[in-house]
């Protein structure tokens, strides 16, 4: 398979709970036929990454989420974003989720990455 990333993008947040994992069970899905992948998060959806969020999964949610932790599929949150929706260091080392501008972002999907949106 083409080495071409997928990077999964979010903005749905926790009280959207079936559509705001959506990335999650997509780029499992993708990763698990060999498509590199990340995910993307911004606004409400950086919020997903609070213990008070992950506390709730179940089912196919808890499932994708931990696949992608198995995978070491990357998780970016811009910044601000996080900050203002109360995601903690500890979040962040739970998850392994890492804060990261949107600019960086655009510089990979400029260079090649394809941008997939799950907001839809």
């Amino acid at each position: 398979m083409a080495d071409r990333k997928l990077i999964f993008f979010a903005s749905l947040g926790p009280d959207n709970d079936d559509l705001s994992w959506r990335p999650f069970r997509y780029a499992s899905m993708a990763a698990d036929v060999g498509v590199t992948v990340e995910i993307q998060l911004v606004g409400p959806a950086t919020g997903l990454m609070r213990s008070d969020a992950r506390d709730r999964l179940t089912g196919r949610m808890k499932d994708a989420f931990e696949r992608i932790r198995a995978l070491e599929v990357p998780i970016w949150l811009t910044p601000g974003c996080a900050e203002h929706r109360g995601v903690s260091e500890i979040d962040l080392k739970e998850t392994g989720a890492q804060l990261r501008e949107l600019g960086a972002m655009f510089g990979e999907v400029a260079a090649g990455a394809q941008l997939v949106s799950c907001d839809w």
